[in-house]
């Protein structure tokens, strides 16, 4: 803390730059981290996708961004891979940071517990591939993803859609990730993400 007041302190006294011994972390963070209220990644993974200023995947109108950003307001998120889902045909955790979107409370409680190759492929035959694909662009789920989604395949969904929001968060913070040192996940940091008392924001 001391080194980081000193500075900002510097930077704000002309110094051409902040000096950081932060590292860049790896596009595993969006797996293995978890969506919870207290959690940074979770905050910027929220301040990403409200950048991108989607919409909601079923009807298409624009996401309450100032709704969404309120924390307490747990049915704004939701689960691409529905929880419910999830616990019954994989190990891993649906809470994954790359498996959480924004959705209005009305659509996220019509997907409900639904295998993401039935709700999304009723939802691209109804609506067109043009616009399917453009509203799960708006958040950040690129077309590979959707692939394996419609395969309900969660493991390799996560892995594509971790990758593009570790270059989202990249080209956001104007980094270059090329010969960049990795953050290697340690189990004491990984126990601060267990420990998190908080209770889930998004859907059941």
């Amino acid at each position: 803390m001391a080194a980081d007041y000193k500075a900002v302190a510097n930077f704000a006294n002309a110094s051409p730059s902040i000096g950081s011994t932060a590292v860049i972390p790896q596009a595993s963070i969006w797996r293995v981290r978890t969506f919870r209220s207290n959690n940074a990644t979770s905050k910027m993974l929220a301040l990403m996708l409200a950048h991108q200023q989607p919409v909601d995947l079923l009807t298409g109108q624009r996401i309450d961004i100032g709704k969404s950003l309120a924390w307490n307001n747990d049915k704004e998120f939701h689960h691409l891979f529905p929880r419910a889902y999830v616990k019954k045909n994989s190990t891993i955790d649906a809470n994954s940071l790359a498996n959480i979107a924004m959705l209005t409370s009305a659509s996220n409680i019509s997907i409900s517990a639904k295998a993401p190759s039935g709700y999304l492929d009723q939802l691209r035959k109804r609506i067109g591939d043009d616009e399917f694909y453009r509203r799960l662009e708006l958040s950040l789920v690129p077309r590979e993803a959707v692939e394996a989604a419609l395969h309900d395949n969660f493991d390799q969904f996560l892995q594509l859609r971790s990758e593009v929001l570790q270059h989202t968060a990249m080209a956001l913070i104007g980094a270059n990730t090329q010969g960049a040192p990795e953050l290697v996940e340690s189990s004491a940091l990984a126990q601060d993400y267990q420990d998190d008392e908080d209770e889930d924001l998004v859907d059941e």
